[in-house]
């Protein structure tokens, strides 16, 4: 025994030890295997198991093997890396990300439509696109009854443009807010390189489409102006309203076939149908409840407008050039009159304010020159325009920028909500028409907020894009059928403003298109190839 140890505890150590024996070494080895067995049954069968998965790879390994052994090392590692970039590109994708396309449908040569499946909240999301390389198709805006002021149901003004127009709708999504009693779109607005409204709200975005159907984003401004013959220039304060009796106002096809004119309705008839257009369901929290008090108030407001308006001078004018933004656009002077003047073809009538110098009215024959400009952009010809609130990617960083824009109602950034968006992406040859569906627990799908909406706008491919109007007002017409509220066209509002995507089947305005600086040799093959075959069939038969 070692100096400093307990004799007690050396005496317990050994009366603990094993037996030192290989008989009872061998009893006990004996016992533990026969422990372990009887608690570990499975694990047999496991070994069969991986035996089999060997037997089976192994062959196929081997001759992986001499495969990889007849490769070069540059091949092997290029491999690899493209094995591995989706499994990156899987960790870095924004939320949320795209899960599943349930359906995908070309509508015609250029033109597509997706219903998918997206993020782990399951967003269910319409998507038009648009590929702006196909010149037989455009871009077009769908005012509602063709008034500034007008409301109508999307379905509704999709088929009366396929009634009225040669060029067929192949698909619609509703574009501007708008206010509520006036009924007019909030934000810039321009048909055809018409001005529907002239004013800009607060500080929202605005997307403007130039003559190739490129869609700009930006806090855009309009300002107008008319020069006389003597060159003369004088501001134009107001298009299709008047405030007061100052200054120069125009009035173009959506003001109505009377200027100035004011539908004779009884208030009650028209406080049923405001009710009846409200907000479905707390869709659309953004809005407040429709009051009788208000309906009065702006009913006289433009009765007080049409008094004002009626006995100041006019000036009806007829375009010697398609209108368009950016671009100085003549007019001919027909003849002036006072009163109630109706909307010429193809034209425009001038209000001159009572504060207006007799002396210097225009005369019939005479040339003015109108010019609406944007603040930003102003080298570009634009053709049509719609506004919404807030942008949702800039240069391809998904953050909407609500706050900055003045939208700060909490429910409207951060309610789930259904959404409808419009982009385009970073080459700018494709456009995205986009509708989130609301919340809907039999279909397990939920509305979408404002910071779920801006990444999803930058993975279905917008370098840039912005919110439109949305909740009740929220729609998709693909065809003839509303994708977004299964069960009909019921359960959508009547909204002001839509943007659609047409079908030429001019052959004639194909041709002058694609016969653009750069358009012919982009669009032959896609494009004219197909239709001047159709042509040519046509003729043989």
């Amino acid at each position: 025994m070692r100096r400093g140890c307990n004799p007690e505890v050396v005496a317990a150590m050994r009366t603990t030890r094993p037996p030192r024996t290989r008989k009872h070494r061998a009893a006990l080895r004996k016992a533990s295997e026969h422990q372990r067995e009887k608690g570990h049954w499975w694990r047999p069968v496991a070994t069969a198991f991986l035996c089999a998965i060997v037997v089976i790879v192994e062959p196929a390994f081997f001759n992986q093997a001499a495969v990889l052994q007849r490769t070069p090392l540059p091949q092997i590692t290029q491999t690899a890396a493209a094995i591995a970039a989706p499994l990156r590109r899987r960790r870095s994708l924004p939320k949320p990300y795209l899960k599943d396309v349930s359906h995908d449908s070309l509508l015609s040569e250029g033109v597509v439509y997706r219903h998918m499946i997206t993020g782990r909240g399951m967003f269910s999301v319409h998507v038009l696109e648009l590929d702006l390389d196909v010149v037989n198709h455009d871009v077009v805006l769908l005012k509602a009854r063709e008034r500034f002021n007008g409301l109508e149901r999307l379905k509704n003004i999709v088929a009366r443009s396929d009634s009225t127009n040669p060029d067929s709708i192949l698909g619609a999504v509703n574009a501007n807010f708008w206010s509520a009693y006036g009924n007019t779109a909030m934000g810039p607005t321009v048909s055809n390189g018409e001005v529907v409204n002239l004013h800009s709200y607060k500080s929202w975005s605005s997307g403007f489409f130039d003559e190739r159907n490129r869609l700009y984003i930006d806090r855009f401004k309009l300002d107008a102006t008319l020069t006389f013959a003597d060159g003369l220039e004088y501001p134009v304060v107001g298009v299709n309203s008047r405030r007061d009796s100052q200054a120069i106002v125009l009035y173009n096809v959506f003001a109505g076939g009377l200027v100035p004119y004011t539908p004779d309705v009884d208030e009650e008839v028209l406080l049923r149908e405001l009710e009846a257009n409200a907000p479905a369901d707390g869709f659309d929290s953004t809005e407040a409840p429709i009051r009788l008090e208000e309906l009065r108030s702006q009913m006289m407001e433009d009765r007080r407008r049409e008094s004002i308006e009626y006995p100041l001078p006019k000036a009806v004018v007829e375009y010697l050039a398609p209108p368009l933004i950016n671009r100085v656009v003549e007019c001919r002077v027909r003849e002036l009159a006072e009163g109630s003047v109706a909307m010429p073809y193809a034209g425009a009538i001038i209000s001159f304010g009572s504060d207006f110098p007799a002396g210097v009215l225009p005369q019939p024959g005479d040339t003015l020159r109108l010019e609406v400009r944007t603040n930003v952009h102003d080298t570009v010809a634009f053709t049509h325009a719609v506004s919404g609130v807030p942008r949702l990617v800039r240069d391809g960083r998904a953050r909407h920028e609500a706050k900055a824009e003045g939208a700060t109602s909490r429910r409207f950034t951060r309610g789930a909500l259904s959404r409808t968006a419009i982009g385009i992406n970073r080459e700018r040859d494709r456009l995205f028409l986009v509708s989130v569906d609301a919340t809907n627990r039999r279909r397990g799908t939920r509305g979408i907020t404002l910071d779920q909406l801006a990444p999803l706008m930058k993975k279905i491919g917008c370098q840039n894009a912005m919110n439109l109007d949305g909740g009740s007002s929220s729609t998709m017409i693909v065809g003839s059928r509303n994708v977004v509220r299964m069960g009909g066209e019921e359960f959508n509002r009547s909204i002001s403003v839509g943007l659609g995507i047409a079908r030429i089947h001019d052959p004639l305005a194909v041709f002058w298109r694609a016969a653009e600086p750069g358009g012919l040799k982009r669009s032959f093959r896609r494009s004219l190839l197909p239709l001047w075959l159709d042509f040519h069939r046509a003729s043989l038969q």
